[in-house]
């Protein structure tokens, strides 16, 4: 809606709001792994292709609301602010000769959605920073997709056996992304 200015009886109500549970939201995924066991490493891998749309994700969003049209809360339906399509995930551990050993773990995500804001109240309602109106039509809220997460974490790590054969005593070095 765009509405007229100002708003019918703004100066005597300031703001009304309500607060009501009609949020909705979907997740709808698939994961495939691939482990590997050798006497030397150990690999396991994962791969998850998912789809998370919702109307809002702000928990207490009722403080400020971001919805384009309050009167039409469904047409928020998009993209969650969580959703990652794509997520890869491993560890990897190899024992080397005297007893060393090295790891990894990895992470790889597809970016996650932002939402494209004008800065100005483009439909007169009161609430600044409304979403782009172009050939009359407003963006939907998370249209674009933000850079990936990469993460790779490296850990070399040596054992001693404690005198007696009373167990193991390990010293390790981290490296973190």
């Amino acid at each position: 809606n765009i509405y007229s200015n100002p708003r019918p009886f703004g100066p005597v109500f300031g703001r009304a709001t309500v607060t009501e549970a009609a949020g909705r939201s979907l997740y709808r995924g698939f994961t495939t792994t691939l482990k590997v066991r050798r006497s030397r490493y150990v690999m396991d891998l994962y791969y998850t292709r998912s789809w998370n749309y919702s109307y809002d994700d702000n928990e207490r969003g009722f403080t400020s609301p971001n919805y384009a049209d309050v009167n039409n809360v469904t047409s928020e339906y998009n993209y969650s602010n969580i959703d990652e399509p794509h997520q890869f995930r491993g560890t990897v551990n190899y024992s080397l000769p005297l007893g060393f050993d090295i790891a990894s773990t990895m992470k790889f995500t597809a970016g996650r959605p932002i939402t494209a804001r004008t800065g100005v109240d483009s439909n007169l309602d009161g609430v600044v920073n409304d979403r782009p109106i172009i050939n009359g039509v407003m963006l939907k809220r998370n249209s674009f997709h933000n850079e990936g997460f990469k993460d790779v974490s490296l850990r070399l790590q040596k054992s001693f056996s404690l005198p007696n054969e009373k167990g193991k005593i390990s010293l390790s070095a981290d490296a973190f992304n």
